[in-house]
């Protein structure tokens, strides 16, 4: 298994399992969030809706990439509220 952390333009990367951190549920977005919005065509919000997401720390949802990303699958995980610990 290779891992690799960095940073490039989602649509570059290729890889078997993207892995994005956010932030609360509807608190301040960051860019990779953002980001894969778009490349979802703006369903990020609904997608993890229907798959329960409550936005508490270390919650995790997967699904297939889709086609505009060239990764196989997609994690998101949540880092809790911006600022707080645990």
């Amino acid at each position: 298994m290779q891992v690799q952390v960095g940073s490039t333009q989602l649509s570059n990367l290729s890889s078997d399992l993207l892995v994005v951190g956010v932030y609360g549920k509807g608190g301040r977005r960051s860019e990779a969030w953002k980001t894969l919005n778009r490349a979802l065509g703006g369903g990020l919000e609904s997608l993890l809706e229907v798959q329960g997401w409550t936005g508490k720390t270390g919650e995790i949802v997967t699904f297939p990439g889709p086609g505009r990303l060239r990764s196989k699958l997609v994690m998101v995980g949540s880092l809790g509220d911006r600022g707080s610990v645990g």
